[in-house]
């Protein structure tokens, strides 16, 4: 049987903490940048990547490292790929 890791509390304060509520809010601590946004896409960097993906997606808040994005989330993805800027 395997044994449960123990995270100590130096460990979890480098960690970012992300709320998904239902499919309508994500919620993140630690957000360093916006690198692209539109309806359908959010894309975040926090010394790793997230990409948001749904209908009607908005920045509802942003400030102090946390945002929170509302509209219907489809998906959310992670990478360490570094994100750059989306060009049209």
């Amino acid at each position: 049987m395997r044994k449960a890791a123990v995270i100590g509390p130096e460990q979890l304060y480098d960690e970012k903490l992300i709320y998904i509520h239902g499919r309508t809010r994500l919620l993140m601590e630690g957000c360093k940048k916006v690198v692209f946004c539109d309806e359908t896409t959010v894309k975040l960097l926090c010394g790793f990547n997230v990409t948001i993906h749904g209908d009607g997606l908005k920045i509802m808040h942003l400030g102090n490292g946390n945002v929170a994005v509302d509209g219907r989330i489809s998906s959310v993805s992670f990478s360490d790929d570094e994100l750059r800027t989306v060009r049209e």
